[in-house]
């Protein structure tokens, strides 16, 4: 039976009807855990991090902790780490210490503010 279960999902998946998880389906505000380069689209990393899905090895920090921004409401705010702001997302306050944002624990991490203007 579990043979014949697998079998109806590779098939759904195959034809579209079932489609796996992905950063694009995410609705504003989700979290979701990247190995590096490049941030999607509406989202802005939130935090550094290490991930045993994103390889070993030395690396304390190896992965980004990423948001959605699209699609959030006017006047939103969103602490972040790294990138350039999203459309319609203005730097209101840079430079502050965000412990999240450190890549060698120990060493403060900066980072700014953003808000959702239009």
């Amino acid at each position: 039976m579990a043979w014949l279960r697998a079998f109806l999902i590779a098939s759904l998946l195959g034809v579209g009807l079932l489609a796996a998880p992905a950063t694009a389906q995410a609705a504003p505000g989700d979290l979701a855990t990247v190995c590096g380069n490049p941030v999607p689209d509406g989202w802005v990393v939130v935090a550094f991090t290490y991930s045993s899905n994103c390889g070993s090895g030395p690396a304390l920090v190896n992965a980004w902790r990423i948001q959605q921004v699209a699609g959030m409401p006017i006047g939103s705010n969103v602490q972040t780490c790294y990138g350039t702001p999203p459309p319609g997302w203005d730097v209101v306050i840079s430079g502050i210490y965000m412990a999240q944002c450190s890549y060698n624990p120990g060493f403060p991490g900066y980072g700014y503010v953003l808000a959702r203007r239009y």
